[in-house]
């Protein structure tokens, strides 16, 4: 397997964990979801775990800028969004891992824009 895939394939399951590891056991504790939580939980994940992450896979060209808070409520808010939405929906098509880590790349590159970081640059 080619590097730029292998680093796709793991931006995309590290984001499927972190979803996974924050809202499963909020799930499976029958409580309501909190935006608010959600956001805080993947925030915390991109600064710490996504900044030891390298190229364009993670956060780490951006580890130690003073924006990088910022940068990640941002966001962990798109992210929670997008989590929150599809929740409780019947999957009409078969998971699409390219449209998925394209989306996540979109909102990261809104996000860095905003605070005038630099694009991840998606590699084919």
């Amino acid at each position: 397997m080619e590097t730029n895939l292998k680093l796709r394939m793991l931006a995309a399951s590290t984001s499927l964990l972190m979803a996974a590891a924050i809202v499963v056991p909020v799930a499976a504790q029958g409580q309501v979801m909190d935006r608010a939580t959600l956001v805080r939980g993947y925030a915390q994940f991109c600064a710490t775990q996504g900044t030891q992450m390298p190229g364009a896979a993670g956060e780490s060209d951006i580890k130690g800028d003073a924006r990088l808070a910022a940068y990640c409520t941002c966001f962990a808010g798109k992210f929670a969004d997008r989590a929150l939405a599809s929740l409780g929906k019947p999957r009409t098509a078969p998971f699409d891992m390219k449209k998925s880590v394209a989306e996540e790349y979109a909102m990261r590159n809104t996000c860095r824009a905003q605070m005038g970081l630099p694009k991840v640059v998606q590699t084919p």
